[in-house]
This record gives structure tokens, C-alpha cells and sequence, in this order.
């Protein structure tokens, strides 16, 4: 095999005395990331507008609402679980309800007091309720726009 990924193009940077070994000697050698530990990372969806009650989809528009029963549910079930190191909390929303809002909110709160730090990840739209949701999380990450 001859070109950028040839075993001679990857001793190259190395030097005259680099050695290759595979995948499974690597592993072996270095052992596998998740063998260190079983803590894992919560993901929670918080997509479309604040509602009260759960999280629903429109079957006619494919429109999503961020039902306040199910995401505040949904975190509580990551703090309550002791796999769990962090939650991630992906949210996308325009605002909406300020009470379905308020109760998200809270176990956001929650959930950092427990010790589990929330990192929100603002997706295409975070507005009014989407943002507000976002407060008091550990970490905020979104684009400039």
C-alpha cells in the first residue's frame, strides 16, 4: 500500500525507529477509555416551545413542544441516577409558557445543588423560556449568532 495512509507515510513523522502495532495491541497496551469507569453523561432534549405538562409532537406539522413534566422528569431521573457525572441539556426553543419555563428552571437548580452540573447547549433558536431554562446551568455553549 503506497500514499498518505501507507505504513511508510506513518513511520515518516515518527522517525527511522517509529513502530506500528494495530488497533488491538493498542487497546491492549492502553487498555479501553470506558474500562476506567461506568459514569456516563445524561442527554435531555428540551425542542420547541415551553409548555405545561409533556413534551409533544404534532403529527401533522412534525412540531415539537418542550413539555415541562417531561424534561423537569427527565432531569430529576439523571440526579437520581448515580451512573450519571453530568447532564447534558440540549435546548432549542423559542419561550413559551413562563410557569412550564419556571419549573424546568428549578430542576436545573436542583440538580447542580445534588452535585450534578448541567451543561446547556443552546441550539438553532434559545429565546424568552429557551434561555431562561439555561440560567443556572454549570456551563452555556452557543454559537455568536
Amino acid at each position: 500500500m503506497s500514499g498518505p495512509c501507507s505504513p511508510s507515510a506513518a513511520r515518516k513523522p515518527g522517525g527511522a525507529g517509529a513502530k506500528l502495532f494495530g488497533l488491538p495491541a493498542y487497546l491492549k497496551k492502553e487498555g479501553r477509555p470506558h474500562d476506567a469507569g461506568k459514569k456516563t453523561i445524561a442527554l435531555v432534549y428540551g425542542v420547541g416551545g415551553v409548555v405545561r405538562g409533556r413534551s409533544r409532537t404534532n403529527p401533522v406539522t412534525g412540531g415539537r413542544t418542550m413539555g415541562s413534566e417531561s424534561v423537569a422528569k427527565a432531569i430529576r431521573n439523571a440526579v437520581a441516577d448515580d451512573d450519571v457525572a453530568a447532564i447534558l441539556f440540549r435546548v432549542s426553543s423559542p419561550g413559551g409558557s413562563y410557569v412550564a419555563s419556571d419549573t424546568i428552571w428549578r430542576e436545573v437548580v436542583l440538580a447542580g445543588k445534588a452535585g450534578k452540573p448541567v451543561i446547556v447547549s443552546m441550539g438553532e433558536v434559545a429565546a424568552s423560556g429557551g434561555y431562561f431554562v439555561a440560567i443556572p446551568a454549570s456551563k452555556i455553549v452557543a454559537q455568536p449568532g
